[in-house]
């Protein structure tokens, strides 16, 4: 996806958030009833955070790129890229900043940041152990299939080894049996 919309969804999620926050001081300022408020809040943050995990992953892989480029000798020209791209970045972790502030301290719900927080770490480490039992399972089955070239081009060798000495054996035996029958009609003549 492309970090410019992802960045426009991000910046919305952030003042969407910020507008519940305003209509949420608005509303207890004249005695409302605001206790739905967490789950307009809950779902804005989920989308912020997912996008600002895309635009960071996209940051990352340009930053490959780039390198891979580098190293390839085939430098682009990507300084218009590179400066959107950071300052996005750096925008984003603006925003998450002034998200805590806004749910630590002007919801009243600093629990609520904190367990987000939690919850957040606890995927992403979840989410790289997934990444690295499926990585050594994929070299798992890559060094089973090795293995199983390798086992079967052994047996082409025998095989091919096998052959090679039975016609060896089979050709000599035959020469064999003509120089006798050659050395006999010379010396014997028949």
């Amino acid at each position: 996806m492309d970090p410019t919309l992802i960045f426009g969804a991000c910046k919305l999620a952030y003042e969407g958030i910020k507008s519940v926050v305003q209509a949420y001081k608005d509303i207890k300022s004249t005695g409302g009833e605001v206790a739905g408020i967490a789950g307009e809040v809950g779902g804005l943050l989920s989308k912020f955070f997912h996008g600002q995990e895309q635009l960071e992953e996209d940051y990352k892989k340009k930053q490959e790129e780039t390198k891979e480029l580098a190293k390839q000798g085939k430098v682009k020209n990507v300084t218009m890229q590179a400066i959107d791209n950071v300052m996005h970045v750096r925008q984003i972790r603006q925003y998450y900043k002034d998200l805590e502030h806004m749910v630590r301290y002007e919801l009243g719900m600093p629990d609520l940041w904190v367990e987000i927080q939690a919850e957040r770490d606890k995927l992403v480490e979840e989410a790289k152990v997934i990444t690295k039992l499926q990585q050594e399972a994929e070299r798992q089955e890559r060094l089973k299939k090795e293995y199983k070239l390798k086992r079967i081009k052994e047996k082409i060798h025998i095989y091919i080894a096998i052959v090679v000495a039975i016609v060896y054996v089979y050709t000599s035996m035959w020469f064999l049996t003509w120089l006798i029958r050659y050395e006999r009609e010379w010396r014997w003549g028949y």
